[in-house]
């Protein structure tokens, strides 16, 4: 659940270059219980992307550092070349979820042929609605994965 120290950490680790907290956030995903989900299920993780310049001004792809780590200990390649984000988009933090839904819409492709047939485990830092797993979800399946999954270390959850 997002929030409390986990909140804090996130914050840390995304917004103020606190990267070493990416092995501690990875290993809460590592070691959690998570009930039937296999990672064996899954043939690559792909990170959500940030757009050219986000990446830039951030200077590092927080889901991306993620899938490393987590990737490396599942022994699951990961993929951070084919899905791209093509436009810029406002950040989602005070938007609705109809404003979310709509600032992503369009705004991923894929560029490539590394995601054609595959079991895709989409990875991303926070699940908040859904909006933007959802687009890219669309566009991985459009381009044949054969499924997309999602993980994300935390999860807003609306009491």
């Amino acid at each position: 659940m997002y929030g409390g120290v986990l909140l804090d950490a996130v914050h840390l680790f995304k917004y103020h270059h606190r990267t070493s907290l990416r092995s501690v956030l990875s290993e809460l995903v590592l070691k959690h219980d998570w009930g039937d989900f296999d990672p064996k299920r899954y043939d690559v993780m792909v990170p959500v992307p940030l757009f050219r310049r986000r990446l830039y001004e951030r200077g590092f792809n927080q889901a991306m550092l993620l899938c490393r780590e987590i990737g490396d200990v599942w022994g699951i390649d990961v993929n951070e070349r084919d899905l791209v984000r093509t436009r810029q988009t406002a950040p989602q933090i005070r938007l609705t979820p109809a404003q979310r839904e709509k600032n992503v819409r369009g705004a991923f492709a894929v560029n490539g042929g590394g995601i054609a047939g595959r079991r895709v485990l989409l990875v991303d830092d926070v699940y908040t609605t859904g909006a933007t797993v959802s687009e890219c979800a669309r566009i991985l399946l459009g381009a044949g994965a054969e499924t997309v999954g999602v993980l994300t270390v935390a999860r807003v959850v609306i009491l």
